[in-house]
């Protein structure tokens, strides 16, 4: 391969494409093909810009070195740069070679500001100004030498860089030039008396020659970035190079915006300690102004005293903070002469132990803590569920069972009145006596005003799913054990299978591992055998052995055709 090792380094492989056809070479094939044409960049190192190697002069003398080296015959070929060599004819009669050996390399220690002098320097327009100046002021014996021409020219051209530094991107120069009277105050104890003397006849001349100028100074300054707009100006010098900008990653994102917050609340706690302390300086301020319209009151009130020769205490208009604080103090107990336990109080007549937090108290303090916080969890539960019921096992909220038992009904029995103990029981009270009966009172067991509406049992009634039937009761009365053989079977039938008692179930043990038991979990589900289908002759047997036996105790069996009509 012919390519160098530093443009190996350089550039970096490109990536293969589908799209793109590959050459196939062999191997002997390798030296004679030139692939720097499909390249735009040279893959040398050139020691130029970059964006100056594709230049058409750089390129051809690039191209002929490398034949050179290969050797081939190429003619010579030069980059084409101004000639400047033969702009002075007399170059070396004007300049003479005046360069001596110095004894010591150092020949002076001054500094370079020191030793070049005035920057600016004459050419041939100033020359003829100077020279028709020195020649009005011929007369006056007062002669302008081209140092202190210099010197000036020097200083009009640091003030106007100094005040107007964009001057030549001014539309009108003529206006927004400096005037003479700026000029004059821009002179320092540097400058001489010669330089502010003929200032006022050189501005004139260096102001039109500035305004020729287009605002820029009159001496030609290094090109900097003059043609902006074209890049490829080999004459401009100290070019800008565009370094491409660091990728940030988001690593990097992330810590500059923590140092911005973290900067911002360090900044936004300073500004808040600041209005602070300005906040307590002026209440201090209104405190000691307070305080001094006190004390000014309080003279007024003793000269006013003393004038009319007013006789009171004067207690009232002194301070008498420490005496209320030295009253509100309990008295000391008195100490015995023989204790021994001595406690020792401090400045404000509390033991030392009564400043410590005692246990009970902290547990107290933390009950309540947990307390408060579950009541306003309960709270702010109830208010996000408010308008919801909650009919779960324990609710959070109490239900509203006002609505629970509208459906209910109570229900009381009455007693019809007893007829009189002249009629049989047999006798209506319709076949006699009507009229007599008819004029009786009535006689109740109890009176409904008389009882209670909550003591009543009650009862609803409630349709359930497939339209099944309920029937929902309430305050039924409780029947002690004791009580319970008085009660009639009527009664007792209501509350029979009502179970409020808190009697304990027993268990009775069973042996699952019994023969009965396992013969009888084994034939759950097996069919059933033979035995269990009766014949008609076992059943007439059988059933002639029932009426036998119900005749023996004086009763008969219904015969098949009786059981059948009902």
């Amino acid at each position: 391969m012919t390519r160098s090792t530093a443009a190996g380094n350089r550039f970096r492989t490109r990536k293969l494409s589908t799209k793109q056809s590959l050459a196939v070479l062999r191997e002997s094939q390798i030296d004679s093909i030139d692939d720097d044409g499909q390249r735009y960049i040279p893959q040398i190192e050139t020691g130029v810009d970059q964006r100056e190697e594709i230049e058409h002069h750089l390129q051809a003398a690039i191209s002929a070195s490398q034949t050179a080296v290969v050797g081939g015959q190429v003619p010579q070929i030069y980059i084409p740069t101004p000639d400047a060599s033969k702009t002075i004819c007399e170059y070396e009669a004007l300049y003479p070679k005046r360069f001596s050996q110095p004894n010591s390399y150092i020949r002076f220690s001054s500094t370079v500001e020191d030793c070049c002098g005035t920057a600016y320097c004459m050419d041939s327009d100033d020359d003829k100004f100077l020279q028709k100046l020195n020649s009005n002021k011929r007369s006056t014996g007062a002669q302008c030498s081209e140092d202190t021409f210099e010197e000036v020219m020097q200083h009009f051209e640091n003030t106007v860089a100094a005040k107007l530094p964009y001057l030549h991107l001014e539309s009108d120069i003529e206006e927004k030039i400096t005037p003479l009277k700026d000029m004059e105050e821009a002179f320092d104890e540097s400058h001489s008396s010669a330089v502010r003397k003929f200032a006022k006849d050189i501005y004139d001349h260096w102001r039109q020659r500035r305004i020729a100028r287009g605002g820029r100074t009159i001496m030609p300054t290094i090109r900097i970035e003059s043609g902006a707009d074209k890049d490829d100006d080999p004459y401009v010098c100290f070019r800008k190079f565009e370094h491409r900008q660091v990728r940030k990653t988001r690593r990097t994102d992330a810590q500059s915006t923590e140092k911005l917050k973290k900067l911002r609340q360090e900044m936004e706690m300073a500004r808040a300690i600041v209005a602070d302390v300005l906040a307590r300086e002026k209440m201090r301020k209104e405190s000691i102004l307070v305080s001094q319209n006190i004390f000014e009151l309080r003279t007024a009130v003793k000269d006013f005293k003393r004038k009319n020769n007013l006789r009171g205490d004067d207690e009232d208009l002194y301070e008498s903070s420490k005496s209320r604080k030295t009253n509100l103090l309990p008295p000391p107990l008195p100490v015995r002469a023989g204790a021994q336990n001595i406690v020792r109080v401090g400045s404000d007549m509390r033991p030392p132990e009564a400043e410590l937090t005692q246990l009970s108290e902290a547990q107290r303090k933390k009950v309540d803590k947990w307390r408060g916080a579950v009541e306003a969890g309960q709270q702010k539960r109830m208010h996000s569920n408010m308008g919801v019921e909650d009919y779960t096992e324990m609710p959070i909220s109490d239900l509203d069972l006002s609505r629970a038992f509208d459906d209910y009904r109570a229900v009381q029995t009455f007693y019809l009145p007893s007829p009189p103990p002249s009629l049989s029981p047999v006798q209506s009270p319709r076949e006699g006596h009507f009229d007599e009966l008819r004029h009786m009172p009535i006689i109740c067991s109890e009176n409904i005003n008389n009882t209670s509406q909550k003591s009543l049992p009650q009862y609803r009634r409630r349709i359930g799913r497939g339209g099944r039937l309920f029937i929902d009761r309430k305050n039924l009365p409780m029947i002690s054990p004791k009580k319970r053989d008085s009660i009639s079977e009527i009664v007792l039938d209501r509350f029979k299978y009502d179970n409020f008692e808190d009697d304990p179930i027993y268990e009775y043990p069973v042996d699952y591992n019994s023969t009965f038991a396992l013969r009888y979990r084994a034939r759950m589900l097996s069919p059933p055998t033979e035995n269990h289908h009766i014949t008609p002759q076992q059943y007439a047997m059988r059933r002639q052995q029932a009426q036998e036996l119900l005749a023996a105790q004086g009763h008969a069996l219904p015969t098949p055709q009786s059981a059948t009509r009902s």
